[in-house]
């Protein structure tokens, strides 16, 4: 779903959505004087990147390109991307969260202002939350990263990821991409199998020893 100044503008497979591909969404449109192109993906799954470490759970909203041009614009602009998703096994645990902004000028615009972006998740049940730091670009800044953690107290959340931008002057133009991903680490019961794993070596190493016959000493 995107969220612009408070308004709902397009949702994914309905209103105001120009892209017929599932779990993306391309919106175009003025709002408050701001012309915007918006192109999003929500993804999620196993396997590598977000956050740290290489294995586990990864979901996140992967903003791949905005474009904004002030035409008379009116106050700041806030574009929210959000989705929910489930959690893998209990749900339990700590997650990273991941911020990252690049920006761009827009070609044949000049710019000005800044724009930001942060990312929050809470529980599906209302219990828990994290968010990451604004990740704030100025004219002349091509990009940047924070990071913050999530605890999980339910099987589903909420993923939101914030962009601002104020002080575009009227006739200037900006573009920005960037990505809100939360990662959790592999499910305790495989950590647990991965760490017996040398123990279970050794035993079998002990059994083979009992089993061998003595030889006679002469």
């Amino acid at each position: 779903m995107v969220t612009v100044n408070g308004s709902v503008v397009a949702i994914d497979g309905g209103a105001g959505d120009l892209n017929p591909t599932g779990h993306e969404v391309t919106f175009a449109g003025t709002v408050n004087g701001y012309k915007i192109q918006l192109q999003a993906r929500s993804q999620s799954g196993g396997g590598s990147g977000g956050g740290s470490g290489s294995s586990g759970y990864r979901a996140g909203i992967d903003l791949l390109d905005l474009q904004v041009i002030g035409d008379n614009p009116t106050g700041p602009l806030t574009i929210t991307l959000s989705d929910t998703y489930s959690l893998p096994g209990s749900g339990l645990g700590t997650y990273d969260l991941v911020s990252q902004l690049n920006r761009d000028s827009t070609p044949g615009y000049s710019t000005s202002g800044t724009v930001s972006l942060a990312t929050t998740a809470t529980s599906g049940s209302g219990s828990g939350g994290g968010s990451t730091p604004d990740v704030s670009l100025s004219p002349g800044q091509s990009s940047g990263t924070s990071s913050g953690s999530f605890p999980s107290t339910s099987n589903d959340y909420n993923l939101g990821q914030t962009v601002v931008v104020d002080g575009l002057g009227n006739g200037d133009g900006v573009q920005v991409s960037g990505g809100s991903v939360v990662h959790a680490p592999a499910p305790a019961s495989a950590v647990l199998l991965l760490s017996g794993a040398p123990f279970l070596m050794m035993f079998r190493q002990f059994r083979r020893g009992q089993n061998r016959s003595v030889q006679p000493v002469i």
